[in-house]
């Protein structure tokens, strides 16, 4: 079955790095149809989708999250621009079958179904989506099957600021004169013969009486 002209938000399409956040075992590729037409929405149910309106949570003027009087987070429902509820349908495909083996990648193609990388796909990008459709224990499941972008919402990671830029490389060869701790070592001193003059023995003290004997 394919679903048409639809927008999608938060793909996680990549084929060699599906999403780990809800499951570490077993990772899946994913994305959400929304749309804020109750037509739709009702036409989506009626393909035994699971529908849900969004929802989001409540933030400050300084972007912490608002907690009720029971410190439970606060929550509002997500509106287009002309006021009307958004809703959503989350699909995803993991990457193991259940006997353990792995699964084919979510297709990713262009409208013209050119290669297209799946890591560039923003919110709010249109897309046809394929799904396949089978009956699970408790209710119709439906799976990921694959995704033509017709309208790319294109998406730049942004560079961190703490990241390295190009610099010229240089290679100064020196001698193999340092020692483990970076220090130089000096040069080794030419030994001189030195007189050596015999003391004079002479009467021991009290203190060295007194001082044990070692051994």
């Amino acid at each position: 079955m394919i679903i048409k002209d639809v927008e999608i938000w938060y793909a996680k399409l990549d084929p060699k790095r599906p999403n780990a956040t809800f499951d570490k075992d077993n990772p899946a590729w994913e994305l959400q149809l929304r749309t804020s037409d109750k037509a739709v929405a009702k036409e989506w149910k009626e393909l035994d989708l699971v529908v849900k309106p969004v929802r989001q949570k409540v933030r400050d003027d300084e972007g912490n999250v608002v907690e009720d009087d029971l410190g439970e987070e606060q929550t509002e429902a997500v509106k287009d621009a002309k006021g009307n509820q958004v809703y959503r349908v989350n699909l995803k495909k993991r990457s193991l079958k259940s006997n353990g083996e792995p699964n084919k990648p979510v297709a990713v193609n262009a409208g013209d179904l050119s290669e297209i990388d799946a890591s560039t796909i923003g919110n709010g990008s249109i897309a046809n989506v394929r799904v396949f459709q089978y009956d699970g224990q408790n209710h119709r499941q439906t799976m990921l099957m694959a995704v033509q972008v017709t309208v790319l919402n294109e998406f730049k990671p942004s560079g961190s600021e703490d990241t390295f830029g190009v610099e010229t490389y240089k290679v100064n060869k020196i001698a193999d004169n340092q020692d483990e701790h970076g220090e130089e070592e000096e040069a080794p001193k030419k030994a001189t013969a030195k007189k050596v003059t015999k003391p004079k023995p002479k009467a021991p003290s009290e203190e060295d009486m007194d001082d044990e004997i070692p051994f």
